[in-house]
């Protein structure tokens, strides 16, 4: 405790914004789910040898984030091309941004430090819609290399 006014315009702020967060949080999570699964499916059938990284389960893993990993990219480029595309993704947590090392988190869970660079994390909110994702789709099969 320390002495002082409460910041009552804060504390009800963040009342409204906890009360919109979890408006329909089940539809939210469905659609974002939705989302991650239409995405698995398409880099499944568009990119052999692909690999999903972490939970793949929707009971298991959380509907915002998607780690993959595309064998065989090398020193790949693939980060700032998508990048310069417009599209933002990226090679590991916020916390690392600038390593040149792969995700620690990653490694954690048996992941190897050459595939671990070659991975990739996107991200989905509820604004994210499936013509984004065909973008993305798109854009990714001109910068990966495609590795059986």
């Amino acid at each position: 405790m320390r002495a002082g006014t409460e910041n009552v315009a804060s504390i009800a702020g963040m009342a409204f914004a906890l009360k919109k967060c979890y408006a329909n949080l089940e539809g939210k999570n469905t659609q974002l789910q939705d989302l991650k699964s239409y995405l698995r499916e398409q880099l499944k059938n568009r990119f052999p040898g692909v690999r999903f990284n972490g939970a793949q389960e929707s009971s298991g893993a959380i509907p915002t984030v998607l780690n993959v990993t595309f064998p065989g990219q090398g020193d790949s480029m693939l980060l700032f091309n998508l990048d310069i595309s417009g599209i933002s993704a990226s090679g590991g947590s916020a916390c690392t941004s600038g390593s040149v090392k792969g995700s620690h988190v990653l490694a954690e869970i048996g992941v190897s430090p050459e595939d671990a660079t070659n991975s990739v994390r996107f991200s989905f909110g509820v604004q994210t819609t499936r013509e984004e994702l065909d973008l993305l789709l798109e854009k990714l099969e001109t910068f990966v290399k495609v590795v059986a």
